[in-house]
């Protein structure tokens, strides 16, 4: 009869309520294998000096990043990789370029994942359940900014550390110069005076010990000068001309019987001759 069935299917776009719940079911299954887990977590270096960025160069993010990066710190060596941030293929790409940090010979100290804000699916490449788990398996500490503060990513959550924004990113990972040379001629200052305390007290312990040591040399200066003293004396009292001053004489010469001897006192020498006394 000429008639035929139409059977019309309505197509409905991927919408905010199908992305949320596959996000919710994602996030249930990786929480329970402990992907999100807080002992999982790492600390950002204190003072980077090799940082990896990953997303797209041409992203208003990126350029917040590195303007606030270059304003707070200096002397980083940047290992960017350019990529897709939206899309079919980025989040692919995101989890290349985290391997091939993590496949350095030198890996960064850090890896930087960051995006602008953006709808629910502009964001939806930072949910894919590929480039969640390269962001915990990272050997390399992970820290994102991605999209604003309201927004929340599962990179987020598995990630060592979240930044509400790329900007913000920037300042949690790079510390402040001028806070940094404030706090460091502060402990100089300190350093300087625990030094300066220290040189005066070795100074007074080093004359306390010279003092002492002078003394104890003084001491036996004296002992050996008193010792000298008494041997001088003792030298003196059998000097002969001592004893001749108190009155004694000296003989000298052969004393023998018939023998001519000579006698000296004090004041003159005389001669004499031995005789015997004894009576024949």
């Amino acid at each position: 009869d000429g008639r035929f069935n139409l059977q019309v299917q309505e197509i409905h776009p991927l919408g905010k309520g199908s992305l949320k719940r596959s996000f919710d079911i994602l996030r249930q299954r990786l929480l329970a294998e402990g992907l999100f887990d807080a002992e999982r977590k790492r600390s950002l270096p204190p003072y980077p000096a090799r940082v990896a960025v990953i997303s797209s160069t041409q992203a208003a993010g990126y350029v917040d990043f590195m303007k606030i990066a270059g304003e707070r710190w200096g002397g980083v060596k940047f290992i960017v990789a350019n990529i897709k941030v939206q899309g079919d293929g980025a989040a692919d790409q995101a989890v290349r370029a985290i391997a091939h940090c993590n496949q350095l010979a030198e890996p960064p100290e850090v890896i930087v994942l960051i995006r602008g804000g953006g709808s629910a699916e502009d964001l939806a490449s930072f949910n894919d359940e590929c480039l969640v788990r390269a962001v915990a398996g990272s050997r390399v500490p992970v820290l994102t900014g991605i999209g604003h503060e309201i927004d929340e990513s599962l990179c987020d959550l598995a990630a060592d550390v979240r930044a509400a924004t790329p900007s913000n990113a920037a300042q949690l990972l790079f510390p402040d110069k001028h806070d940094v040379r404030q706090q460091l001629a502060l402990r100089l200052g300190s350093v300087a005076e625990v030094i300066q305390r220290q040189i005066k007290e070795r100074r007074l312990h080093a004359t306390m010990l010279q003092q002492a040591t002078l003394e104890q040399w003084s001491h036996r200066v004296e002992i050996a000068m008193n010792a000298t003293l008494s041997q001088q004396r003792i030298i003196a009292e059998y000097d002969p001309e001592m004893a001749l001053r108190r009155g004694y004489a000296m003989i000298s010469g052969n004393c023998r019987i018939g023998s001519i001897v000579k006698i000296t006192t004090k004041d003159k020498i005389m001669k004499a001759r031995i005789e015997s006394s004894e009576k024949r």
